[in-house]
């Protein structure tokens, strides 16, 4: 048999942008960077940072930790304390409860969405430390 035929010649155009007249920030390009992270920020499933049990684990922890603590720092510190320390404390009990239903029992979705919502506590805990920090002396 005949060898193939060689492959058609390529042809590459460079397609140059025409320049700018100004080169500051607002131009049409920033506008466009600027419209994609808009629509990317919206189009997020807001539903998915929300979780009851999480925000109300965090709540009754500030509140208690931040009343039955020493009364030598500022309420707003000791707020943002509290809600770091039962971040980390509601973490730590979703991983317990995820490894102790196996994880041989979850799908690979399954998993994903349970590790989801085990990071709630951890981020609503930093939402108020970060909020705590504007009041803090």
């Amino acid at each position: 048999p005949a060898p193939p035929p060689p492959p058609p010649p390529l042809f590459f155009f460079m397609i140059r942008r025409p320049r700018r007249s100004t080169l500051s920030s607002s131009s049409a390009a920033s506008d466009v960077y600027k419209r994609q992270i808009l629509g990317t920020i919206i189009s997020l499933d807001v539903s998915a940072y929300f979780h009851l049990e999480a925000g109300l684990l965090i709540v009754g922890g500030t509140l208690s930790y931040t009343l039955t603590v020493k009364i030598d720092k500022s309420i707003a510190y000791r707020a943002g304390e509290g809600a770091m320390f039962f971040g980390w404390l509601g973490l730590l009990i979703a991983w317990i409860h995820i490894a102790y239903n196996g994880f041989y029992d979850f799908t690979a979705d399954g998993l994903g969405v349970a590790v989801a919502y085990s990071m709630h506590p951890l981020l609503y805990g930093y939402i108020i430390k970060f909020l705590s920090l504007a009041f803090d002396d």
